[in-house]
């Protein structure tokens, strides 16, 4: 088993990190997030509608993330406290400057003025909350409100970047025989969750609904143990299947020693009595060791299970999608 993993059940990363390549990282996070930054602030500044500034906060905070992370990655930084400082320090400076490039917009002050002059931005910002800089519903909302809406504004886009970069970190695994970071694929297994009732049954189906959280802590005991035989159990993902196990595996190309697990239960959405071609996931584990004779055995499970979920969802979409053209 490789060293990187040490002791206990589930890969945890070394901490080891390079500060040239966190220097690196933090400079091209920022060569993304300040121009993210000024398209930001101009279109918060010229749309009128919150739910597509909620996004826009999202993806802003989540492209800083992801981009600071993976070039940590390529630096070979295996430090989730690293990755979540790096992201936080990017993501700052990015929101500070959109910021500057806000109230240039708003005010018609120089943006570069403001970003050298901490104080007089601070002024302008209260200027603004004083007097308002936007109606809601007929009202100007200024105040406590409007310090509300700017503080869960930053909440979005400074959490977003720092929850995006330390979960991938996580998700991340480290040959350290190799000096390289493992390769993750996707669905190397799917096994089935049980047979549900037909969703006519509305107290059998409620009931399967409800149990499918007991049955993700039941599998989590047989996985610790590499208890494959029950795995098979499962079997294959049936056609009429509402709820279904992923597994993910994450193997190093090179020496395929060092391996990690994770697994989720996968569930088709559910609006009344209809069953959507979309999903939602809760993770079962990450990041559990496998030998490689372990990963092997889990790969040819997958194969004679034959999955037949990408084929499933594909029908769904198709037959959704026929009967909405009849709709119409």
């Amino acid at each position: 088993m490789d060293t990187s993993f040490g002791p206990g059940l589930y890969y945890k990363h070394s901490g080891k990190f390079f500060a040239g390549g966190v220097l690196v990282a933090i400079l091209v996070g920022l060569l993304v997030g300040l121009p993210g930054a000024w398209l930001y602030a101009w279109l918060i500044h010229w749309n009128p509608f919150i739910y597509i500034d909620v996004l826009a906060s999202l993806a802003f905070g989540g492209i800083i993330g992801i981009v600071t992370e993976s070039s940590l990655e390529s630096h070979k930084c295996r430090s989730v406290p690293v990755a979540g400082l790096a992201a936080l320090l990017v993501v700052l400076v990015a929101y500070y400057v959109s910021w500057a490039v806000w109230l240039h917009a708003l005010l018609d002050i120089p943006s570069t003025a403001l970003m050298l002059h901490p104080a007089a931005m601070w002024q302008a910002i209260l200027v603004v909350n004083e007097h308002g800089a936007w109606n809601l519903r007929g009202s100007v909302v200024n105040g406590i409100p409007l310090w509300i809406a700017w503080g869960l504004e930053a909440i979005c886009i400074v959490g977003t970047a720092v929850y995006t970069a330390v979960n991938s970190m996580q998700q991340a695994s480290y040959c350290e025989g190799c000096d390289r970071f493992a390769k993750l694929s996707k669905g190397v297994c799917y096994t089935g969750v049980g047979k549900a009732p037909a969703i006519e049954e509305k107290a059998a189906f409620k009931s399967y609904l409800k149990g499918l959280k007991q049955r993700a802590s039941e599998l989590k005991p047989h996985l610790e143990v590499k208890d494959f035989s029950y795995v098979e159990q499962l079997g294959a993902v049936q056609p009429e299947a509402i709820a279904w196990y992923q597994f993910d595996l994450t193997s190093c190309p090179q020496c395929n020693m060092t391996n990690t697990l994770r697994v989720t239960q996968v569930q088709s959405k559910i609006e009344g009595k209809k069953i959507k071609s979309e999903t939602t996931q809760s993770e079962v584990l990450r990041q559990l060791m496998l030998s490689s004779t372990e990963a092997d055995a889990l790969r040819k499970l997958g194969e004679k299970l034959l999955p037949t979920l990408p084929k499933l969802v594909a029908e769904r979409a198709q037959a959704q999608k026929a009967a909405a053209a009849g709709k119409s």
